[in-house]
């Protein structure tokens, strides 16, 4: 029988639990990043001048979104409209009818593919992208679209 008697110490089986779940969350955020980033690109959420691109949440911070915001031409009618077909191609619906003003369009997934939440959003040239110092161009539309899981 050896002298020494070993030891579990409970905080550093803690603190080891505690870092496996935080990897698991980033390989769940990892997998949501490829998914969101490839429905954004079935729906051509990336066509024109990119103005920002951001993964926030996920977890206690809230919905997992993918959020992107482009600078097209054309006015907003035109461009939430060339959106909303993309987004209805790939098995999105506007079955709350949000879309009739085309400044912000609420879409559910239809289809049997596991799509997340999508809501679009347009802003006018002459005005400024709300929340930034960002001049929308006067012929340019500026078109928000979130893909989210809440």
């Amino acid at each position: 029988m050896s002298r020494f008697r070993r030891q579990t110490r409970p905080g550093i089986v803690l603190i080891l639990v505690a870092g496996l779940s935080l990897q698991l969350a980033g390989c769940t955020n990892k997998k949501l990043q490829q998914k969101y980033s490839g429905v954004a690109d079935r729906i051509h959420a990336r066509d024109g001048h990119i103005v920002s691109e951001h993964f926030s949440g996920g977890g206690a911070d809230g919905p997992f979104t993918l959020g992107i915001v482009t600078l097209r031409p054309g006015n907003p009618n035109t461009v939430a409209a060339a959106q909303a077909q993309a987004a209805e191609a790939i098995g999105y619906s506007d079955s709350l009818g949000s879309c009739e003003q085309f400044a912000h369009c609420i879409f559910d997934p239809v289809s049997s593919e596991d799509l997340p939440s999508l809501d679009i959003s347009t802003y006018p040239g002459g005005t400024t992208l709300p929340g930034t110092t960002v001049l929308i161009p006067v012929g340019d539309t500026a078109l928000a679209v979130d893909l989210s899981n809440g």
